[in-house]
């Protein structure tokens, strides 16, 4: 299963918009992918399923049934079985359920997405059960503030009526 393009391309739906992304692999396996909405070029840097965030990161994503030939298995002794390249299989699910995520969450709160980003850092996920859906949500809500994504960082030009404009009835 190849969810890219070897030239690391893909695209989502953001707001029923088809939107492209880019993928950039760091080291680590930290995934940063750009892309543009609203005319405003964004980057998402997913670092927290990479270095000591692995562990976390694949003990949720196989709490769902996978194809093994192709992710590996997180195995009954608590270690991943599996090569670099299906934890990037893996890693790349999540990039798409997290852009999944980000539709969602956009969808709903549209101007406001920012604010709820905030809010379920805060408060929507300090359970003590975190589940694959849970993971997802905040990597994309960081990924939200820290781009300030749906916030253009722009000044804005009046706009009023000129002396001439006015409406004059005689």
């Amino acid at each position: 299963m190849q969810v890219f393009q070897a030239s690391r391309t893909g695209v989502v739906n953001l707001v029923g918009v088809r939107t492209s992304i880019n993928l950039a692999y760091r080291p680590r396996g930290e995934i940063h992918v750009t892309f543009t909405f609203m005319r405003i070029v964004y980057t998402f840097e997913f670092k927290s399923f990479s270095g000591r965030g692995t562990t976390q990161f694949l003990e949720t994503f196989f709490e769902i049934e996978r194809d093994q030939n192709v992710f590996g298995r997180f195995g009954s002794t608590g270690l991943y079985e599996g090569d670099a390249d299906k934890i990037q299989n893996c890693r790349l699910v999540a990039i798409v359920d997290a852009f999944k995520t980000l539709d969602l969450i956009t969808t709903k709160y549209q101007r406001s997405t920012i604010e709820y980003a905030i809010w379920f850092r805060e408060t929507g996920f300090k359970h003590s059960q975190q589940d694959y859906g849970d993971y997802i949500a905040k990597m994309v809500c960081h990924c939200i503030v820290h781009q300030s994504f749906t916030q253009p960082d722009f000044l804005y030009d009046v706009v009023k009526l000129e002396p001439g404009e006015y409406f004059n009835p005689s």
